[in-house]
C-alpha cells in the first residue's frame, strides 16, 4: 500500500482487506500522512502502528515532520514526530527493493523520496539489480515498468489485474494510491502481482 495522504481509514480498511486474503506482511510505501491535513498524522501513525505495518517515509511525511518538530502543544503529537523521524526511507525484503519513490537512498538522501522516476532511473534499477523488482509509491498511477526485446516497456494496471513478475524481471511495480482506494498484493511464492480496490 501507499499514499493514503492523512486518511487512517483507508491503511484500516486496506490491512483488513489484506490479512482477510491471507497476506502476513504489510509494507506501506510512503505519504502515510498528508502535509496539508497534518491534524490527521497521529490517526495514521496509530492504523499504522497498529497493525504492525512496516512503513516507509514519503515526502508527506518528511514535511509534516519539518514543519511541526519542536513547536510546543503543536496538533502532531511528540510519538508521531518521533515515529515520522524514524521512518526509513527504503528497505529490502525476500528478493525486492521498497521505497516511497527511487530507490537510491545511499547515494541521494531525501531528495528519494521526491524525485520522479524516470526512464534513466528505471534503467539504472535494472542495470544494479537484474534479478530483482522494486516496489514504489509517489506517482499514484499503478504501472509496471519492464524490458521486453530489448526495449524499457510500461503496462497500466487495473484493479483486478494479476501478472506474473517473474517473468518481467527486473522490473518496477508502482503500486497505486490508498487515497484513490487501491493496494496491491504480491506473492511471494508464485511472484504474481494483483491489484485491488478494497471495499468493492
Amino acid at each position: 500500500m501507499a499514499d493514503s495522504h492523512g486518511d487512517a481509514s483507508s491503511i484500516r480498511l486496506a490491512a483488513r482487506f489484506l490479512f482477510d486474503l491471507g497476506c502476513t506482511v504489510l509494507v506501506h510505501l510512503g505519504d502515510v500522512c498528508d502535509s496539508l491535513a497534518p491534524g490527521t498524522a497521529d490517526a495514521c501513525r496509530e492504523a499504522v502502528e497498529g497493525r504492525r505495518i512496516i512503513a516507509l517515509k514519503g515526502n508527506n511525511d518528511y514535511y509534516v515532520l519539518v514543519n511541526h518538530e519542536g513547536r510546543a502543544q503543536d496538533i502532531v503529537s511528540g510519538a508521531t514526530l518521533l515515529w515520522l523521524r524514524n521512518l526509513p526511507v527504503t528497505c529490502a525484503m525476500d528478493g525486492a527493493d521498497f521505497a516511497h519513490s527511487l530507490p537510491f537512498a545511499r547515494e541521494l538522501g531525501l531528495v528519494a523520496m521526491i524525485g520522479n522516476m524516470g526512464d534513466r532511473h528505471i534503467r539504472r534499477y535494472f542495470e544494479e539489480n537484474p534479478e530483482r523488482v522494486l516496489f514504489r509509491g509517489h506517482s499514484h498511477t499503478p504501472r509496471l515498468a519492464f524490458f521486453n526485446n530489448g526495449g524499457l516497456r510500461r503496462q497500466d494496471l487495473a484493479p483486478g489485474d494479476r501478472v506474473n513478475l517473474p517473468s518481467r524481471l527486473p522490473c518496477v511495480v508502482t503500486c497505486g494510491a490508498l487515497a484513490d482506494g487501491l493496494c496491491m498484493v504480491w506473492d511471494r511464492d508464485t511472484g504474481l502481482v494483483s491489484l485491488h480496490r478494497p471495499g468493492k
